[in-house]
């Protein structure tokens, strides 16, 4: 889907955001280049989010959102 949408859209994946809360939506993010924002629990399959690059973890979307736009802007 993400690969359909770069090619419909012309996205630039690399600069792209993926916003979820499941461990399969960093999964995307990490396949396809994107920095991620995470919606739930600091441990991912007994993984630390730490270890994890361009993830970052947010109780809630409203929470997350001036993080996104102030790098998007950068």
């Amino acid at each position: 889907m993400a690969m359909a949408a770069q090619a419909m859209l012309n996205l630039d994946l690399a600069a792209s955001w993926v916003v979820g809360d499941r461990p399969e939506d960093l999964g995307l993010a990490e396949a396809i280049g994107a920095s991620a924002v995470y919606l739930g629990p600091d441990q991912i399959d007994g993984r630390d989010l730490a270890d994890r690059r361009r993830i970052w973890r947010f109780a809630s979307l409203a929470a997350a959102a001036s993080f996104i736009l102030e790098h998007i802007a950068a």
